[in-house]
């Protein structure tokens, strides 16, 4: 493809996806507005600076998975390659965001297939780290409910405030 070819349809792809982005906007404007107005200020900062930290991890991490499968990559080269990529997550159907790597890799002179194949490791990395969080947090909060619940049970039986037990609950002597 020509360099003002390939310009065009990068061009097409960003208004793409700016035009999905400002229509799902529009279309929850009222949610979006309240949801906006009732972030604070220092809620603002520390999120963004969080936001901005895990995109440089997470890219970084892409970028770690790529380069163990040939030649590096870079950061520079692999954050673009990540990042803009990723932007083809908000236009329908699940398929972009790994079209646009790809591309972004051909134009890089990487191969589509080691990036393809780097990205769909990548997804699989995250399912696993995900899956992990969530079983360390379930865990948790299993055991914390657990504590509550026993400590609830080993108290005095529940009473309605006419002091008679509620149906289920043994009524101990006073």
């Amino acid at each position: 493809m020509s360099g003002r070819k390939a310009d065009l349809v990068r061009w097409a792809a960003l208004v793409v996806v700016a035009g999905f982005a400002v229509r799902e906007i529009t279309a929850h404007w009222a949610q979006f507005r309240d949801t906006l107005g009732g972030i604070g200020w220092m809620t603002f900062i520390a999120s963004s600076s969080a936001l901005v930290a895990s995109l440089a991890v997470s890219a970084y991490g892409w970028q770690a998975v790529v380069d163990g499968l040939g030649e590096g990559v870079g950061y520079r080269c692999g954050a673009r390659i990540c990042l803009v990529g990723q932007l083809g997550k908000y236009v329908p159907g699940s398929v972009w965001a790994y079209l646009m790597q790809m591309e972004l890799a051909r134009q890089a002179g990487l191969s589509r297939a080691r990036v393809f194949t780097g990205s769909l490791i990548y997804a699989a990395i995250g399912l696993v780290a995900a899956a992990l969080a969530y079983a360390l947090a379930s865990r948790v909060m299993f055991t914390l409910a657990d504590l509550v619940t026993t400590s609830l049970a080993a108290g005095t039986p529940r009473r309605r405030r006419s002091g008679k037990p509620l149906e289920g609950t043994a009524a101990r002597p006073d």
